[in-house]
């Protein structure tokens, strides 16, 4: 966002709505900072504040999450059907018992893999186990507690799937540490915003976005729209993910740490 801002002769502030001034509405807090386009990343709860910047009247852009207030836009990236056929490649190796672990954050972004995990189990007639999700912190400790979690069930996973970064990487580094073979004993799914699959051991199968792109595309929307028609249609923009088979997933064991 600020490499396109750069280019446009704007510069980014980072607004924290939430520590607005006492009484403060949102747009006068944007007013105030003398602010002449948005982005804004939310979560579920997050329907009503984004009423109220729709009320401020400046070009905005959700990112992340789909949106259909006719004054707000959005730019995502779609991540439910790649989710799905992350789980299916997984289930096609011959699991049965996968793992599912999301940011503790509840948003749009986390509810679509989660949706596309779901479709996979329903499609192959495998029964949603709840103990089986988690929702951890999207760092690397999150990683860490999501798989002393799971292999602590007196049923654990054989396969688990990570729908953010760094989990992933905290989750790689816990079973080397345990001494768990992967994919040999248990086969990991990450996920990707840019190359982090490429910077541990081994080289993790993922779902990928490029959120540099994302950032760069949103910036220069909003760069437009500023200089643009005021009463111009917001934009709203899907774009695709994919999936990307590597060297973390493997066969299933007959039995974990057998």
């Amino acid at each position: 966002v600020a490499r396109a801002a750069m280019s446009h002769g704007t510069e980014v502030l980072l607004l924290n709505i939430d520590r607005r001034a006492s009484g403060e509405s949102v747009g006068e807090m944007i007013r105030r900072r003398g602010v002449g386009a948005l982005a804004v990343r939310v979560d579920d709860r997050a329907g009503s504040l984004l009423d109220e910047i729709a009320d401020a009247g400046i070009p905005t852009l959700v990112v992340a999450h789909k949106h259909d207030h006719p004054k707000i836009g959005y730019i995502r990236v779609a991540s439910r059907d790649t989710s799905r056929d992350a789980v299916n490649h997984l289930i096609h190796l011959g699991h049965r018992r996968i793992g599912f672990c999301r940011n503790i954050i509840a948003d749009q972004d986390h509810t679509n893999r989660r949706d596309g995990y779901r479709d996979a189990l329903r499609a192959h007639g495998i029964e949603h186990d709840p103990d089986l999700e988690l929702a951890v912190p999207a760092d690397a400790e999150g990683g860490v507690t999501a798989i002393d979690r799971l292999l602590a069930l007196p049923a654990p996973p054989t396969a688990i799937y990570f729908a953010d970064p760094l989990p992933t990487i905290g989750a790689l580094r816990r079973l080397h540490e345990l001494g768990v073979r992967v994919p040999e004993e248990l086969s990991v799914v990450g996920f990707d915003d840019d190359n982090t699959r490429v910077l541990g051991t081994p080289v993790y199968t993922a779902v990928c976005q490029d959120a540099p792109a994302l950032g760069l595309m949103t910036g220069q929307l909003l760069c437009r729209a500023m200089r643009g028609a005021p009463d111009a249609p917001p934009p709203r923009i899907d774009l695709e993910s994919y999936f990307e088979v590597n060297r973390s997933t493997g066969p299933a064991p007959s039995a974990l740490n057998a």
